[in-house]
Formats: C-alpha cells, sequence, structure tokens
C-alpha cells in the first residue's frame, strides 16, 4: 500500500530529487523524464486505486484461463527490433516509443491543444490549523468558447518554514473537505459515486463527508515534516461516469462537430493526470512552492 507517511520517510531519503519539468500541454515523444514522471505515477497510482477503474464494460473477459497466448514486448529492443544497450538510446529515442505506445494502447492520447486557464486565489490563511499551517484554496478556471470548467486545489504549507517546501500532490474521490476535517474547506458540490459510508448521498456530498479519508492524508505529520500537501476532487476534472464525455474538461478540446474523443484520445484517466499538470503551472507561479520538488502520490488497496 503505497501511504504518505511511507513516502515523505522516502522522500527525505532521496531528497526530493526533482520530479517537475516545465509546462508542456502534451504527451510528446519529446516529454521530459521529470514531466513523464508525475504523469506515469498519477496515471498509475489511481488507475489501481479508482473505484470506478475495477468495472469494465459487458462483454470484458475475466478468466484468466481464456487469454490467448501472448509474449509482451522487450522494453529493451525498440519497434525496429533493434536492441538498446545505451542510455543514450533509451533517453532519446525508446523511451518516447514505449510513451506512444502507452498513449496508444491504455490511456490514449492527451489534446495538445492549450486552452485559456486563470487562476483564482479563494483563501489565503498563513494561521490555519492552530497556526501550524499556510492554507490555500486556489480555483483553476478552464474555459474555451462558450464552457468553462473549473477545479479547487487545496494546499497546507508549513507555516514555520521560509522559502519554497517541496510538496505531495494526490487526486481524491469524495471532495477535498473529505481529506481533512477543516471546517474551512467547503463542501464539494459537484457529482460523486454513491457511498453511505462516505457521507455520500443522491451523489453529492453531506457534512457526514468531511474528513472522511483524513487518515489517508496526515496533513499535520507531512507539513510538521517540513513538506507541503496538495489534493484536488478527481471529478472537477472529470466525473468518473459514462455520459459519453460530455462533463469534465473533453469537451473544452472538442474539435467542430466533434461530440465524443476519438478513439486513440485520452479518457477518464488521461484527463485526471492533465489536470495534476494544471495544478504544476499554478505551482511554479508560487514563491512558496518549490516547484521543481513535487511528487505525485496516489492509494491503493
Amino acid at each position: 500500500m503505497f501511504v504518505i507517511r511511507t513516502l515523505v520517510s522516502r522522500a527525505e531519503d532521496l531528497a526530493l530529487h526533482s520530479f517537475v519539468g516545465r509546462k508542456n500541454h502534451s504527451q510528446s515523444l519529446s516529454m521530459p523524464l521529470p514531466r513523464l514522471v508525475i504523469r506515469a505515477a498519477a496515471l498509475l497510482s489511481f488507475l489501481m486505486t479508482s473505484p470506478g477503474s475495477h468495472a469494465q464494460p459487458e462483454g470484458f473477459n475475466y478468466d484468466e484461463s481464456k487469454v490467448p497466448a501472448f509474449q509482451l514486448p522487450d522494453p529493451l529492443v525498440d519497434l525496429a527490433g533493434e536492441p538498446i544497450t545505451q542510455a543514450a538510446q533509451w533517453t532519446h529515442y525508446r523511451r518516447g516509443e514505449v510513451l506512444r505506445l502507452f498513449e496508444d494502447h491504455v490511456y490514449g492520447r492527451t489534446p495538445t491543444t492549450a486552452i485559456p486557464m486563470r487562476f483564482e486565489v479563494l483563501e489565503d490563511n498563513p494561521g490555519a490549523l492552530d497556526g501550524t499551517a499556510h492554507r490555500k484554496q486556489v480555483r483553476v478556471h478552464f474555459d474555451s468558447d462558450d464552457q468553462s470548467v473549473a477545479m479547487d486545489v487545496l494546499i497546507y504549507l508549513p507555516a514555520a518554514t521560509e522559502g519554497p517546501v517541496p510538496l505531495f500532490i494526490g487526486l481524491n474521490f469524495f471532495g477535498n473537505h473529505a481529506a481533512i476535517a477543516d471546517p474551512a474547506v467547503p463542501l464539494n458540490p459537484n457529482w460523486m459515486r454513491p457511498s453511505e459510508s462516505s457521507g455520500i448521498v443522491d451523489h453529492r456530498a453531506t457534512v457526514a463527508s468531511r474528513g472522511v479519508n483524513a487518515h489517508r492524508w496526515p496533513v499535520e505529520e507531512v507539513i510538521a515534516r517540513g513538506y507541503g500537501v496538495a489534493t484536488i476532487y478527481c471529478g472537477d476534472i472529470d466525473p468518473d461516469f459514462d455520459d459519453g464525455f460530455q462533463n469534465g474538461i473533453h469537451p473544452l478540446f472538442y474539435t467542430e462537430g466533434q461530440t465524443h474523443p476519438a478513439e486513440n484520445e485520452w479518457g477518464t484517466i488521461g484527463a485526471w493526470a492533465w489536470g495534476l499538470s494544471r495544478a504544476l503551472d499554478y505551482f511554479e507561479t508560487d514563491a512558496a512552492i518549490a516547484h521543481k520538488r513535487v511528487a505525485a502520490l496516489g492509494h491503493s488497496w
């Protein structure tokens, strides 16, 4: 199981080597490795953890005995059949091939179109959590023609630390308010998967959902160790139910006459990873965050 406590300890051992690169709105062969790391971490962790990621459309096979013989491709042999024997071959060529395979066969390709984006600081409180934390709530607006989508980023930074701090970021499934029992974090009004045990009724959060997942987000412990924590409700980016991709951010990228992502284009998990990258765009504007020392995390069970 991946937990924040483990990641904090590991991050201290590694001195939080740079995970995050500069802005890049597309997953291309030339994507710098740091940006790939955070997208891969987000994609893999949420593929394992999404409440909806285990449910498949009718017709999928779950019987291992019915799987025909297959051979996985050798990661150190390129598509032309040539062996990869040098680190430079991997960095400058083969890595891009592998990324493109994941784009074409697993996650779909993220659109390269840049859409207008703006940041709205909803709250900036340097005395949160009894003075131990600097809490920020930032709304990231995405606009395209007559459509608009927004995601809220909840950020906690250690109040006693001077200078930019490294930060962990992850998506949550029941709203930012569910990650911590902090009354200053408003209930998320958007659609959510039903879960009475988590305080979700009729696909909406209730007061009973406040702090319901706080055991997975030890914010006080993380900031006491000198790190920051940020989280975003995944449904702000793309709600995890099938309406033909008419909600969330997908329609903002449709070309004229398009009503659904093309067969090789992104789905929900790709959209979530894109949203995490847009949070990084905000971090690059915030002097309190060491934006080149950000790690994406997730939970599995």
